[in-house]
């Protein structure tokens, strides 16, 4: 999976919705030369619409991150 300058490998996901929720839970994936897991939670359900994201990484080359963020 690619967007942008942004590569992950081995992407894998279980995606919910429910109740104007997306819900990408126990996502995983290589990127940066390490991997990256979490969960991600788009709610649509207020009068603006939120973000939550819980995420690890181990492993990434800080060079390769750096470099993405410029």
């Amino acid at each position: 999976f690619s967007y942008g300058d942004y590569q992950i490998s081995n992407l894998k996901t279980s995606l919910k919705y429910a109740d104007k929720q997306l819900d990408l839970q126990n996502f995983s994936g290589g990127i940066f030369g390490g991997r990256t897991s979490g969960n991600i939670r788009l709610n649509f359900s207020g009068n603006s619409s939120t973000i939550s994201i819980e995420q690890t990484m181990s492993g990434i080359r800080a060079d390769e991150l750096l470099r993405s963020l410029v």
